[in-house]
Formats: C-alpha cells, structure tokens, sequence
C-alpha cells in the first residue's frame, strides 16, 4: 500500500491488530484512500481498546470467535452461499449502533477504503440472524449459539473428538461422517464430570427437534439451509448509504480508525487539507 509506506507505524505494545499512527497520517491516509467516505453520513462504529487513530487490515489475521465454540465459523467458509463474501474470521466486527459498540470498549468510527466490501447483518448480532432456524423449528427465541454448542457437543459425543480438533478444513468431513451414521442411532446424551467427581448428564435438545422434524434431511442439508446468507438476509454492501440502523457488520477490508474524542479533530483537519489542495 504505496501511502503507507513513508510511514513509521509504531511498535504495537497493545494486544490489537492495529497499527498506531497519527492525526496527520490518518489525513493523508483517508484522502488518498478513503475519500467516497463522508465524515457527515451514516457511520460505522466498533468498541475495541485500540490505539486512539490506527490502520488496520484484517484480512491478515484469523480472528477467532469470541462468544462461541466456534462451530459456525470454521462452517460459514465452507458454505457456498458463503463462498464469494467477507469471510469473518478474517474480519472487523462492527455495528451501525454506537451504544453496541460502546458495550465492548471504547468507541472508535471506522473508516473503510474506497470500494470496501461490508457484510451486513439482518439484526444487531449475528446470534439473531435466524430466520430460517425460527421456520425450521417454529420457534422465536432460536439463535445461533444455541446450534453452535450443540453440534459441538453432537461431534464430541458421537465421533470421539475433542472441540479443539473442529476447524475449517475438518469440519465438513465431521458432518459427512454423522450422515453415515443412521439418526436412530446418534447419541443424544453426554456426561460431563466435574473436577470433584460429579457427574451431570446432558441432553441436545436442539438437535433432537432437528431429527424429530426432519428425518430425511441429511445434516449437511440442515446446516446449509440454516446458515445460508441469502436465506437469512444477509448482504453485502460496498456504499455508505446503504448501511442501515442498529446492524452488526463485518469486513475483511482495510480501515482507518478514530476513537469517538478524536473524531471532530480528524474531520476538521480533513477539511482544512481540501480546503488548502482546492478539492
């Protein structure tokens, strides 16, 4: 990224995928770079403890899921409904909702580069993007994480693994080897022991509505139709007028970040360069 290159990014000494730079970087980075992008428009905001003005590119680093077990993650890349979009586990999380954002850190606006694509969400959390599993299961409160622990625990408790083996190259081959499997004849029930010696037993109530309803669907067919993009109203979106209220949203794409007391300083220097260059 030839604008970057004259810069001297500082050492990163927090735990962020962000690169430090300054106000006057910042400047020079969005009007060469980020100028689509109206200062006064709808934004995009993300709660992170960053460095107050950073760059950063997602798309090289995994990030792994941060509320889950992380079945649907390692899933979602290998769905072809999800095949030609932002992939999230090399992605921003962020929200069209500065109070979301303010829920899990200090508020930053994020700028994206010109011609950025944007997953978009149907709701304000991924968990809820669940309009296919509320038809499926003829049920209001489904949500995601609800499915992503159970089949976990359905692939520990039936194929001998550990979750820790679950991953993007495996999983698709996890889930064919549960359709070899007759659904007569999948175990429903685990045991967890605890470190004291007490045993619990617990049931997949989920998966077993699953069977109950659908008893010729293979589970690869489930999940595809459960998770699917399209299905579920996701979009991608490349305009800023096109984001909409109170949405979690996502891309793989390179930001510029402002934290919220910086902002109106970074958008008058910004004003003051066109202003000077004769934009």
């Amino acid at each position: 990224m030839k604008h970057l290159t004259n810069f001297k990014l500082f050492e990163n000494k927090r735990n962020t995928r962000g690169e430090e730079i300054t106000m006057e970087q910042a400047v020079e980075l969005f009007l060469s770079e980020c100028d689509d992008w109206s200062l006064d428009g709808e934004q995009i905001f993300r709660g992170s403890e960053s460095y107050p003005i950073h760059f950063i590119d997602p798309s090289k680093f995994y990030r792994p899921s941060a509320n889950t077990g992380g079945f649907y993650q390692a899933l979602l890349p290998n769905l072809a409904s999800w095949q030609d979009k932002p992939q999230r586990h090399r992605s921003l999380i962020m929200t069209t909702d500065e109070s979301m954002a303010d829920s899990f850190g200090e508020v930053f606006i994020m700028i994206p580069f010109n011609d950025t694509e944007i997953g978009q969400c149907p709701s304000g959390d991924i968990w809820m993007a669940n309009k296919v599993m509320n038809e499926m299961f003829d049920e209001k409160w489904m949500s995601w994480s609800e499915v992503d622990q159970e089949m976990i625990d359905l692939l520990k408790t039936n194929l001998n693994i550990e979750a820790k083996d679950i991953n993007q190259d495996s999983i698709m081959r996890m889930i064919d080897e549960m359709d070899q499997i007759p659904k007569k004849d999948w175990k429903l029930k685990y045991t967890v022991r605890s470190p004291l010696g007490h045993e619990r037993e617990f049931e997949l109530d989920v998966i077993e509505k699953l069977i109950e309803k659908y008893p010729n669907m293979s589970l690869r067919g489930m999940l595809t139709d459960m998770f699917s993009f399209d299905k579920n109203g996701f979009e991608v979106i490349t305009k800023q007028n096109q984001l909409k209220d109170d949405r979690e949203v996502w891309s793989s794409g390179k930001f510029i970040g402002i934290r919220y007391d910086k902002f109106e300083r970074f958008k008058e220097k910004v004003f003051e360069r066109k202003k000077l260059e004769g934009f």
